[in-house]
């Protein structure tokens, strides 16, 4: 996504990047909140936006506690999002 962004960042907008199996099902709660927050250092400043979303659909047996993670990181960490500057939620961390 790093390189991604810095080739073609000032033209398209980024989503995904939380693995939907490795850490969505598999993983613990602060795994998922800690890509989460990872993704959101790597992306969140992109100039045409980001979107914190996982890499694909969510597969069946996800915990529903993960999904709750995942809703806590992105309102905590992506807190104050604008455009081409880093979410309020990172800065803060």
């Amino acid at each position: 996504m790093e390189v991604a962004k810095r080739e073609v960042g000032d033209r398209m907008r980024f989503a995904g990047n939380v693995p939907p199996i490795e850490v969505m099902k598999d993983g613990s709660i602060d795994d998922v909140i800690e890509v989460c927050k990872d993704c959101l250092r790597k992306c969140g400043d992109n100039p045409k936006g980001y979107i914190l979303n996982t890499g694909c659909q969510l597969p069946i047996g996800t915990p529903k506690r993960n999904v709750e993670a995942f809703i806590y990181a992105a309102r905590k960490y992506g807190r104050g999002a604008q455009l081409g500057k880093l979410p309020k939620g990172i800065l803060e961390d």
